[in-house]
């Protein structure tokens, strides 16, 4: 299966659009348009009668938000879309080991954003980081096992970091050494100007370096 969204950069950059059983990890600030990217993926399921869950981590999911991209057919689409929210990182970890009670018939996408809301590595805890970093990469490799034995199509959402130096900043995934390990598509998502809706794109490599890149159009109907 494949979903195709209604923007010609992204379904070019996609190979065509989200494919099941693949991982798809999208990183970039805040704005850049990675939840509205992973939602409209959802809303084009829903109108073919699929499901998704949506693991609210930064609980920054609206109803407002849904209903724009779903137009006139929200209260439809709206039943096909789940959203549930872990408090914390034991609650993400105890759901993620329970998964399949959560896969109720038709569930064919899964999004977490952010991925790492709940992932926070302490400043000088080297025994307790490395104790949360193992736990955070097993909680990965289930997700992958699942994308895989369910063939799901799963959107990793994820937050930066700048590495700032000699004057230049550098921007990373959080965690990104982790999250990439697992996943199949890694996307950097990049805001030009704040004072325009066009967002750029990047296909990356496994050593970062950019395979193709393209601009779309940001909207409040999603991205074009």
């Amino acid at each position: 299966m494949q979903v195709s969204l209604d923007s010609p950069c992204l379904n070019s950059i996609l190979e065509g659009g989200f494919k099941e059983g693949q991982i798809y990890h999208i990183f970039g600030e805040s704005g850049s348009g990675k939840s509205i990217i992973a939602l409209q993926c959802a809303c084009e399921l829903a109108r073919h009668g699929k499901r998704s869950l949506i693991f609210d981590m930064d609980r920054s999911f609206t109803p407002l938000r849904l209903k724009q991209l779903a137009g006139s057919n929200f209260t439809k689409i709206s039943e096909k879309i789940f959203v549930h929210v872990p408090e914390n990182f034991k609650k993400f970890v105890d759901i993620i080991e329970d998964l399949e009670t959560y896969l109720v018939s038709g569930v064919k996408l899964l999004i977490f954003d952010t991925i790492t809301a709940h992932y926070h590595p302490e400043p000088g805890k080297a025994k307790k980081n490395f104790r949360l970093g193992k736990k955070f990469n097993q909680t990965l490799a289930l997700i992958w096992q699942y994308s895989q034995d369910k063939s799901l199509i799963t959107i990793l959402c994820n937050q930066v970091h700048a590495d700032i130096e000699e004057g230049t900043s550098t921007v990373f995934p959080r965690a990104g050494k982790l999250i990439r390990y697992w996943s199949n598509h890694d996307f950097r998502l990049e805001v030009p100007s704040k004072r325009s809706p066009q967002r750029v794109i990047s296909l990356l490599e496994k050593d970062n370096l950019v395979k193709k890149s393209c601009r779309f159009e940001l909207t409040e109907q999603g991205c074009k």
